[in-house]
């Protein structure tokens, strides 16, 4: 009896989707219905699409991935990234592929 309690318990933990950060003002402008911005031409992503990498933060199209003493690019990058932070990591080479996806980033 226990184990189908526990079972019952953990079956929507099991099933939840991948875990998506988003900051308030993307949650305003949501619950807004965007109407103050222009439509955009970007293509709709499904919920499982790039997310923020393991230990950066996330906000808007700004990813702050400094002082984790990483030792490469972070990998899916989400692709309406403009700013992305590395400073203060362990980065000794940026390889060719890197910043491939991520066409608004500001150099």
């Amino acid at each position: 009896m226990r184990l189908a309690f526990l079972f019952v318990l953990l079956l929507p933990v099991c099933l939840a989707k991948p875990f998506h950060q988003q900051g308030l003002f993307d949650f305003m402008l949501e619950d807004e219905g965007s109407a103050d911005m222009p439509p955009t031409d970007d293509p709709v992503t499904s919920g499982f699409g790039p997310v923020c990498p393991f230990r950066c933060q996330c906000h808007l199209r700004v990813v702050q991935c400094s002082d984790l003493g990483l030792e490469k690019v972070p990998k899916d990058l989400p692709p309406d990234t403009t700013l992305l932070d590395l400073q203060n990591n362990k980065i000794t080479e940026i390889k060719e592929g890197d910043f491939r996806n991520l066409k608004n980033l500001h150099v």
